[in-house]
């Protein structure tokens, strides 16, 4: 009967294992994809290297983006997976979630 408990044990470890590590990560790879899909012309993005820029194009898995400032045209050709965060997108939903704040204020 000792020798099954510390099956058991082993089994219960390896389930909590899974959810505490293998499921947040899933959930942030679909996020990441969708947040890729999402790219289009003119968003803010920060390249995987903290660049800044400005996305010119997207032709499929690559895309154009503008690192230029101050009037200068630096423009790269990078594959989609190269941009870490859609900056123009967290800042609508930031601004999505202050103004439902500012409802549930106003209502109360």
């Amino acid at each position: 009967m000792e020798g099954m408990s510390g099956v058991i044990f082993l089994v219960v470890f390896f389930v909590i294992f899974i959810f505490i590590t293998i499921l947040p990560q899933r959930n942030a790879q679909k996020k990441y994809a969708a947040m890729l899909q999402a790219i289009k012309a003119g968003d803010r993005v920060v390249t995987v290297a903290r660049i800044i820029g400005v996305v010119v194009e997207v032709d499929g898995e690559n895309v154009i983006v503008d690192l230029g400032a101050y009037g200068d045209r630096c423009r790269v050709k990078m594959h989609l997976e190269g941009i870490a965060r859609n900056l123009t997108a967290e800042e609508a939903t930031a601004e999505n979630s202050k103004s439902d704040d500012k409802d549930k204020e106003a209502k109360s």
